[in-house]
């Protein structure tokens, strides 16, 4: 999702159950292809 003004991309990750930044602790390239594909885009 895009989040608040400055309209930072966030992912949900079901482990924490918590939405994330994607420059997160979590983050990887899988992460990254997710989110591309889902802003329907070939990850």
């Amino acid at each position: 999702r895009l989040y608040g003004a400055d309209f930072q991309l966030q992912v949900y990750y079901t482990s924490v159950s918590a939405w994330l930044p994607v420059c997160s602790d979590y983050w990887n390239d899988d992460f990254g292809r997710f989110a591309c594909q889902d802003f329907g885009y070939n990850g």
